[in-house]
């Protein structure tokens, strides 16, 4: 987010994705945010953001309740702007439309969210098999839930019987990235779907991911969105790619301040 961010008059929450985390804190010094130094340019700028942590391999329901309790305190009495990165855009759609929280979300983005689901989450899904579903326990068992729901067909049911509410606004930003050029650890989920779907982010497709017109398309992997690429690569400098996604999220919010 290069140059000048407008202040949002109403509270943005960040919702993170599946094996997600608020923030990292090890002996009282934070280590590391989920959404990494994205809250710090946009309280710069005076406005609100909540990162709240919700269970982080659990179910869309599970999740969604952690959340509508999040942004009902984050919104108070007036209404917040929900920004949600992969399955923390299902769990936002989830409170919105069947948990009732349209009265205190203004809008809703998602970035890199599966909502028409994932072949990645098949794959593993498959793998794993009915056996080991049954025999799973404890935080095993929460993950393979959390996994099954961003399945192909659990998220095409989720689809359809989660319409958009009128009164929120929905917006949508899916990334798309050369397998090649994708980090290193999504190199093979990227070449597969890739083959197989087409433009990818490294675990969701472009396709899955614009679930509403006029969604943009940043040259961006799964972690680039969120501010990730340079802590996982080890760079220094800032690259190309950081300034595509710095300009992603300016427009973002200005698109926000827009609505108010």
């Amino acid at each position: 987010m290069s140059g000048s961010l407008p202040k949002l008059r109403h509270p943005v929450v960040l919702a993170h994705g599946l094996l997600g985390f608020s923030q990292l804190v090890v002996a009282g010094i934070e280590l590391a945010s989920y959404f990494r130094g994205i809250p710090e340019r946009l309280r710069k700028s005076g406005t609100e953001v909540h990162t709240p942590a919700v269970p982080p391999a659990g179910s869309i329901v599970r999740r969604a309740a952690a959340l509508r309790d999040a942004v009902r305190a984050a919104a108070g009495r007036g209404k917040a702007h929900v920004v949600a990165h992969s399955m923390g855009g299902l769990d936002a759609r989830q409170m919105i439309t069947h948990m009732g929280m349209d009265e205190r979300v203004l809008s809703l983005t998602t970035l890199g969210t599966p909502h028409l689901g994932s072949a990645i989450a098949d794959e593993i899904v498959g793998r794993v098999g009915d056996r080991g579903r049954r025999w799973a326990l404890g935080d095993a068992a929460s993950a393979l839930a959390g996994i099954g729901d961003l399945a192909t067909a659990a998220c095409r049911a989720f689809d359809d019987a989660t319409p958009d509410v009128p009164g929120v606004v929905y917006m949508a930003v899916a990334g798309a990235v050369d397998p090649a050029r994708v980090h290193p650890l999504l190199r093979v989920p990227a070449q597969h779907l890739a083959d197989t779907e087409g433009p990818n982010d490294g675990l969701v497709t472009v396709r899955s991911a614009s679930r509403w017109p006029g969604a943009e398309v940043w040259e961006a992997d799964h972690v680039d969105m969120i501010g990730w690429r340079r802590a996982l690569t080890g760079a220094r400098a800032q690259s190309a790619r950081d300034v595509i996604v710095r300009a992603g999220w300016a427009r973002l919010v200005a698109r926000l301040a827009a609505l108010e």
